[in-house]
């Protein structure tokens, strides 16, 4: 089924999967009447989180803004300056006039990239007592809704 084998034999007696998802984030969110389990096969790191729902503590909608993506925005800005700086001192800068573009160039990409870390990225984020927490795509709202009725089944 998935990298870390048969998540029937993870199972209890009386467990069976009712529903099974899969995201951006994740290669499969399988769940059964007592827990979910979070499958991720990725090609340095896999991943398999057990989650009870007794243990969900939370579900947030957050717009996230990747650090990355402003890291990236900072280099190709810095990038710029040293381009132009470079070319402008340069004796033979007539000779050298496509670094300017390049410039040009560093400083529209990193504008571009910071707008994109700006704008962020819409997520769902499931809070769980005890551990880190998890978070998944938006497309996901079926998820949450089963949780929801699960939780306040349960209680």
């Amino acid at each position: 089924m998935f990298g870390f084998g048969n998540v029937n034999r993870l199972l209890m007696e009386d467990e069976e999967i009712i529903k099974e998802w899969t995201s951006k984030d994740w290669d499969a969110i399988i769940a059964s009447q007592h827990r979910l389990f979070f499958i991720k096969n990725g090609i340095f790191n896999k991943k398999f989180i057990e989650v009870s729902y007794n243990h969900i503590s939370s579900l947030e909608f957050s717009k996230i803004r990747p650090r990355q993506r402003l890291i990236a925005s900072i280099i190709c800005l810095s990038l710029s300056f040293i381009t132009y700086y470079l070319t402008s001192t340069m004796y033979y800068y007539r000779f050298m006039s496509g670094f300017f573009n390049a410039s040009l160039f560093l400083f529209i990409i990193a504008l571009g990239l910071f707008i994109w870390f700006i704008i962020g990225v819409d997520k769902f984020i499931l809070h769980i007592n005890g551990r880190k927490s998890i978070t998944v795509s938006r497309e996901l709202n079926e998820l949450f809704k089963f949780i929801r009725e699960i939780v306040n089944n349960t209680i």
